[in-house]
């Protein structure tokens, strides 16, 4: 959630040679790796001026002459030059010193940084994870599945694992690795973590992934280390940070937990009511937290004039206590959707007394309001110097559920702006994210009535990502191009166990990084005792997955 903000900035980096000293590194106090102490999370407007940041070099006498060995891919040196610390010299023996692939060895080597690499199959691909032991078996020989790399890639695994004696191994221009697994059922693919797309879909290993919110890049097992063997016996103090450069920026990432349906009444409420109100979250309240936002689509206005006992009777006019927003809390919410059809079930009074809850909080709002220009009004929100921005509406109705010129409720759906709307926002370097509240259809596969084609046409605007927030069921997915479309997540917390498929759903966890969209990581969940959702098992995951990649529509 936002809370989560900016990690450490590098400090100045210093080399002074000398002729007469051993090689020694002098590290200052730091704080612990990815600790975000700075808020970062900010709503913007498009018409404010925007800062210029202008780069000062590094204070030094000049720049050091270094060499690269042949793995050091060609997006690392970029890294390593970039701060204008060192430049390449003439021939090896003019350089201070060699970056190398591997970790330090000897007192005249440390580490530079940490290359990261992630494991990728094909977005339909039913693959949850992989282990380590099964990418080496394959390197080695003794298991047989494609695994594509590109030639700059195998280049720092061949330095790094050594020279593999498989067949199995299929080296290609990254541009092409893409298509290759899409066609190949089963085939899985290693590449630099920042060159994801969202039609990859990045596996962890050993459950780790550069996908995580805590994520270390030194304990990953696609963690690359690159060291430097200085060639001069020189003195190197390094302030706030152990490496020379960072591939893996956590200052620079964000990650949006999206949810679907939370309607915290009937028997959701009962079970609040005995339980206690945090009881639904117990599971999986830390995950949800632990994003840099959190997305919830609350379709019931909280009430005053509401007690439990009322939110928890079985009628078609929803309500939940004031004290309920505790639930909200607990779970990290920075973002909540209004697109529902059920938030003006109690009237006026009880919608504007709910707007007022979340100001208080801090929680920004989009897809409903206290009229119709504020509903549909794109929600901007910069995390980490990505720039999103939130466009929902109300497709399904009924029309007393929509706001008016002068009335609240939910955004009416008006296509034609948001197309308007999404390009532009695209073409100023904003990340729009679509969501609808279309017609309920329990199906994995969507339905004519849930109007799917909406949906590819605010991809095809430019959309990033477009989401179903109205399906009590999890559904498939489709493309336009790289803009991912999911036409419904299923329930969060609601009450709807009673059968398989609406006891099912996924929590979608979007990642952001330097400006652009990386992809999702699937969470599926099962909501049980009508309240309270778990993460699924491995065998669980695998079979829900197969069911609504069969139903996507590719």
């Amino acid at each position: 959630m936002s809370r989560i903000s900016l990690w450490f900035s590098i400090g100045w980096i210093f080399l002074l040679f000398s002729g007469c000293v051993p090689s020694t590194v002098e590290v200052s106090p730091t704080q612990p790796e990815n600790s975000l102490p700075v808020e970062t999370t900010k709503v913007f407007s498009l018409s404010e001026n925007t800062p210029t940041v202008v780069a000062t070099d590094v204070p030094t006498a000049g720049a050091f002459p270094i060499w690269f060995d042949g793995a050091i891919p060609p997006f690392a040196r970029e890294l390593i030059l970039q701060d204008k610390l060192f430049t390449v010299a003439d021939n090896p023996e003019n350089s201070i010193g060699v970056f190398e692939i591997g970790a330090p060895e000897g007192i005249n080597a440390i580490q530079a940084g940490v290359l990261v690499y992630s494991l990728a199959v094909a977005f339909p691909e039913p693959k949850m994870s992989e282990s380590l032991k099964t990418l080496k078996d394959i390197w080695w020989g003794t298991l047989s599945f494609p695994l594509l790399m590109s030639p700059e890639t195998f280049k720092v695994f061949n330095a790094y694992w050594g020279e593999p004696t498989s067949n199995s191994i299929e080296v290609m221009e990254e541009s092409l690795m893409l298509e290759k697994v899409w066609k190949t059922p089963g085939a899985m693919a290693i590449l630099p973590f920042d060159h994801l797309t969202s039609r990859w879909r990045a596996l962890p290993v050993d459950g780790i992934s550069p996908f995580d919110s805590n994520f270390f890049p030194q304990s990953y097992s696609l963690g690359v280390p690159v060291r430097m063997v200085m060639k001069q016996p020189i003195t190197l103090s390094i302030q706030a940070d152990k490496n020379l450069f960072a591939h893996y920026r956590r200052e620079q990432i964000t990650f949006l937990a999206m949810t679907g349906v939370t309607a915290l009444s009937r028997r959701t409420a009962q079970r609040m009511n005995e339980k206690g109100v945090l009881y639904p979250q117990e599971n999986i309240g830390a995950l949800l937290s632990s994003a840099d936002l959190t997305h919830i689509s609350n379709e019931v206005s909280f009430n005053p004039e509401c007690p439990p006992e009322k939110a928890q009777l079985r009628e078609a006019l929803f309500c939940s206590p004031p004290e309920y927003i505790q639930l909200l809390e607990a779970v990290g919410t920075d973002i909540v959707e209004l697109t529902g059809n059920h938030n003006l079930d109690r009237g006026v009074e009880a919608y504007l007394y709910s707007l007022s809850l979340y100001q208080e909080r801090g929680w920004q709002v989009f897809g409903g309001g206290e009229a119709q220009a504020q509903a549909s009004k794109p929600l901007l929100i910069e995390n980490h110097g990505n720039r999103l921005a939130f466009i929902g509406c109300n497709q399904a109705g009924p029309e007393i559920a929509w706001a008016g010129e002068n009335s609240p409720g939910a955004a009416r759906c008006d296509l034609s702006w948001m197309k308007e709307q999404v390009s532009s926002l695209r073409s100023q370097g904003v990340l729009p994210i679509v969501t609808f509240q279309s017609v309920e259809t329990e199906d994995y596969r969507p339905a004519p009535m849930q109007r799917p084609g909406d949906y590819l046409q605010m991809a095809q605007a430019g959309a990033v990502i477009v989401s179903g927030s109205q399906s009590h069921a999890p559904q498939g997915f489709s493309f336009i191009e790289n803009n991912l479309i999911h036409f419904g997540l299923g329930n969060l917390f609601f009450d709807q166990t009673d059968t398989f498929l609406t006891s099912q759903a996924f929590i979608d966890w979007h990642v952001f990084y330097q400006g652009r969209y990386l992809g999702v990581w699937l969470i599926p969940i099962r909501l049980e005792d009508y309240s309270r959702p778990r993460l699924m098992t491995q065998d669980e995951s695998l079979s829900l997955l197969k069911k609504v990649f069969e139903a996507s529509l590719w």
